[in-house]
C-alpha cells in the first residue's frame, strides 16, 4: 500500500512478505547410537569392524557417513514501512524500517554460522526434524536503512 503524504512528495508505504519453505534440502551426519547392527538392536561400537573400544566412532559418537534428504523447512514474515522525498533542492531521502523473523530447522548445512550451536550439523533427532525449528541463524528482526541522494547544484548544465 502507498500514500502520497499531503500530496508534498512525501511518499509512504506498507508492504508485507512471506515465505514458506518445504522439503529443502538438509545433510545429516549419523550418530553412533542411531546406527544399529543388521538384526540386532545394539548401537554399532567401532568403525575399525573389530569389535573393539578404540574406533573412532566409540570415542567421538560421530560416523564417516553422511545422509542427505528433504526434511528442511522454512518459515518468513515481515512487515515493511518506507518513507521517500521527491528532489528537494536536489536532495533525495529514502528510509525504511522492517520487522520480520525467520525461522527453519536447517540455517546451515556444515553448522559453519556462529548460532548454530555447539552439536555439529544434522538434526538432534533425525526421526524428528521439527525438533531443530527455532529462530534462524539468518534471522535478522529490526532493520533500519536511511539512504539518500545529493545532486550538486554545479555542473548539471554540462554534456558529454
Amino acid at each position: 500500500m502507498e500514500h502520497d503524504i499531503l500530496r508534498k512528495g512525501l511518499i509512504a508505504s506498507v508492504s508485507y512478505v512471506g515465505n514458506k519453505g518445504d522439503k529443502l534440502y538438509a545433510l545429516e551426519q549419523p550418530k553412533s547410537t542411531w546406527l544399529l547392527h543388521p538384526g540386532s538392536s545394539r548401537s554399532v561400537e567401532t568403525c575399525d569392524g573389530g569389535g573393539g573400544v578404540s574406533g573412532r566412532l566409540n570415542q567421538t559418537g560421530v560416523t564417516g557417513l553422511n545422509r542427505r534428504g528433504n526434511e528442511g523447512f522454512s518459515r518468513y514474515n515481515s512487515m515493511r514501512a518506507e518513507l521517500k522525498t521527491r528532489a528537494i533542492h536536489g536532495l533525495t531521502v529514502d528510509t525504511s524500517y522492517t520487522l520480520a523473523h525467520w525461522k527453519d530447522n536447517v540455517s546451515s548445512f556444515f553448522a559453519d554460522s556462529t548460532f548454530d550451536g555447539n552439536f555439529g550439523f544434522g538434526f538432534r533427532d533425525p526421526f524428528n526434524p521439527k525438533l531443530d525449528y527455532a529462530d534462524s541463524s539468518n534471522d535478522i528482526r529490526h532493520r533500519f536503512v536511511l539512504a539518500y541522494t545529493w545532486e550538486l547544484p554545479i555542473g548539471n548544465q554540462m554534456t558529454g
